[in-house]
């Protein structure tokens, strides 16, 4: 089980105040404290497999050198501000039913620990001491607040650190199932928050069950999904006409806060589509809309084509009427000249 015992923040970002943290910390977790002297025997060889180094240059458990180490990385990097982390502590038990085993193999309890430090803290300095001295075997763990070489802070939120412990504890159960299985983190923070959402939709059944009738924001809801699945409305125009009727006002607020207000409360209350549950198909509806816009836009299209071409017909044959026209009459004017000519010739002959 792998749990948080506490995190040490600034008060005042003092190098003398911080080395204390360090060396209190660190002194803590090397205090010979057993109580098992004939089993610590078996493994003491000078205590050097009690402890675990994490992205530290020091190679031994040289106490003084890996507390300058911690105390230089947070002085030189850390931001300059109040309530910043300088370390955490974790620490990690197992069942005494397991203590004889980890009394024997302690890379079993090393090997967990360099398992958390790497899911939890990969970029970070960390300092594990194994402890032997209870009835339970268990680890501490110190871990530097910000990252190595950097300011950054090694912030987890509290799904991470439940998702982290479960990825944790299937490590543990897939790697030794020899030791004492229990389920601490089966239920993660999603599932907590599915069961919470079901218990919550659980009472609001019961509640229907002894009103006997469903609540108002049911009935919005169930009106809702009516009105978008009417495929007679087809422009936003008439969704609203529609939701009027239904006693709900439309109401938009940039992109996000889409909605209606139940104007038959006194309350006026709002409910966005998104809570409602309904957000997909408001952006269906939308894109169904669009369509029908477009389709309309392209029968306008091909409709005014049509009409340019007719015209364009018609006009080719006025034109070539015309030309006939044309050509009829200046036959006929021809014509028409050609007898005056004609005639005043004949006059000329007959004088």
């Amino acid at each position: 089980m792998i749990t948080k015992c506490h995190s040490k923040k600034t008060v005042q970002a003092t190098n003398a105040h911080h080395k204390n943290a360090f060396s209190e910390k660190i002194l803590y977790l090397n205090e010979d404290r057993s109580f098992f002297e004939e089993d610590l025997k078996y493994i003491d060889r000078e205590r050097k497999e009690y402890v675990v180094l994490h992205n530290l240059k020091t190679q031994e458990n040289d106490i003084r050198a890996i507390g300058e180490e911690f105390l230089k990385n947070f002085s030189q990097f850390h931001a300059k501000r109040k309530n910043t982390t300088v370390l955490e502590h974790f620490k990690i038990s197992l069942s005494p039913e397991n203590f004889q085993e980890v009394l024997k193999s302690p890379s079993i309890l090393q090997d967990l620990v360099l398992q958390w430090l790497n899911l939890y803290a990969p970029d970070c300095l960390g300092y594990a001491k194994l402890h032997f001295d209870k009835a339970h075997p268990h680890a501490h763990i110190l871990i530097s607040g910000n990252l190595l070489g950097s300011r950054k802070q090694n912030r987890k939120s509290k799904a991470e650190f439940q998702s982290l412990q479960w990825k944790f504890e299937q490590y543990k159960r897939q790697k030794y199932p020899s030791l004492e299985q229990r389920d601490f983190y089966k239920m993660g923070y999603h599932r907590k928050q599915e069961m919470k959402r079901s218990n919550a939709e659980q009472e609001m059944t019961q509640r229907q069950g002894r009103k006997g009738k469903p609540s108002r924001r049911d009935e919005i809801k169930e009106n809702l999904e009516k009105i978008f699945q009417d495929s007679f409305i087809s422009s936003k125009p008439e969704f609203i006409t529609k939701l009027a009727e239904n006693g709900l006002k439309f109401f938009e607020r940039g992109k996000v806060s889409v909605g209606v207000i139940d104007t038959l409360r006194t309350s006026k209350n709002k409910h966005r589509f998104r809570t409602l549950g309904m957000g997909e198909e408001w952006k269906q509806t939308q894109e169904r809309w669009d369509m029908i816009k477009n389709r309309e836009l392209e029968f306008e299209a091909v409709k005014q084509e049509k009409v340019r071409r007719q015209f364009k017909g018609v006009q080719r044959v006025v034109t070539e009427v015309l030309n006939i026209a044309d050509t009829v009459r200046d036959k006929a004017f021809f014509d028409t000249m050609k007898r005056k000519r004609e005639r005043g010739k004949g006059r000329g002959l007959s004088r």
